[in-house]
């Protein structure tokens, strides 16, 4: 399960995360600079369900210094907020995780059951014919 979970994060989660990143980028920089955006948008790009327009690094470097420092601005929020956005996932999984230690805690612990055989019954917590 480990092994999966791994494989999710690395092959799913990294150009998930990028993707999503590209997107508000496209969509921070159309809302806040136009004209920039009007520069620097360069193609059309369809992934995980996603439509935006590709920012050209090459078109930002030859902005004028303003424009560059405003470009980095939007950047920096925009891949501030997304990753807030992608901690929803892990604090859920921290509640989840909060809610079964303290679950079982309730219930005393996980405790050692000791299990023995009278005639044809197992004892300590099952109900189980034996096998002879």
């Amino acid at each position: 399960m480990g092994g999966m979970g791994m494989i999710a994060v690395g092959v799913l989660g990294g150009p998930f995360l990028g993707t999503l990143v590209d997107t508000r980028m496209d969509k921070n920089v159309a809302r806040e600079a136009p004209g920039i955006h009007a520069v620097v948008a360069d193609g059309d790009v369809h992934a995980y369900g996603m439509h935006y327009k590709k920012i050209d690094q090459s078109r930002v470097k030859a902005l004028p210094t303003e424009q560059q420092n405003q470009f980095t601005k939007i950047q920096g929020e925009t891949k501030q907020g997304t990753l807030a956005t992608m901690a929803i996932l892990p604090t859920i999984m921290l509640c989840c995780y909060l809610g079964l230690i303290f679950y079982f805690k309730s219930r005393g612990g996980y405790a050692v059951q000791h299990l023995t055989l009278s005639g044809e019954q197992a004892t300590g917590g099952i109900q189980a014919p034996v096998e002879a």
